[in-house]
């Protein structure tokens, strides 16, 4: 295709770079007889092989490539680089991140189970406490139960003696009334 675009212009070129419209009859610069041809150049073969156009072609490819190469493909390569430094930033950094947190996950588990033995230890210690309390109070009850039956038991005895003496008492004076009665007179 490039060939076949060189071969025609330098064709245009060597016919005096004009040619006459036949409809209208105005020349045309070969250039635009090339992009908008009147009628089809039968004359020439479509691909001539130019090699002065060949070398020029070659040597405006390397300086597009030369220029290209410092006014694109530099910056283009930079920022890539630029782009791929801040993937790798991104990656490292969202792995030591994943390593924290792991880390961390891990420390909280471990703190979680010394605070479960911690709760466990204290609950213990609680119901221990909590039974001894129990065994304290109960042997309080026990003992002041203990108590009151004492107490009980003396105020039954006193009441007990109280109520023979006045048992003893009141027989001896129903004694006295009856020697009275019986005797006349009082002893």
């Amino acid at each position: 295709m490039m060939f076949a675009v060189v071969g025609t212009v330098a064709n245009a070129a060597e016919d005096g770079g004009r040619e006459k419209s036949a409809a209208t009859g105005e020349e045309q610069s070969g250039l635009e007889s090339l992009l908008f041809p009147n009628e089809p150049n039968t004359d020439h073969p479509p691909v001539q092989p130019n090699l002065s156009m060949f070398l020029w072609t070659l040597i405006l490819f390397g300086g597009f490539i030369f220029v290209m190469k410092k006014s694109a493909w530099v910056p283009l390569m930079a920022g890539l680089n630029a782009r791929e430094a801040r993937v790798i930033n991104a990656e490292r950094d969202a792995k030591a991140a994943r390593e924290e947190v792991e880390t961390l996950r891990l420390e909280s588990e471990a703190r979680l189970a010394e605070v479960q033995e911690q709760v466990k230890a204290l609950i213990a210690v609680a119901r221990s406490e909590a039974e001894a309390q129990k065994r304290e109070i109960t042997s309080k009850a026990q003992e002041e139960a203990l108590k009151i039956k004492d107490e009980a038991l003396q105020e039954i005895a006193e009441a007990h003696r109280a109520a023979i003496e006045n048992l003893d008492q009141m027989v001896d004076e129903q004694v006295d009334l009856a020697t009275q009665q019986v005797v006349g007179r009082r002893l």
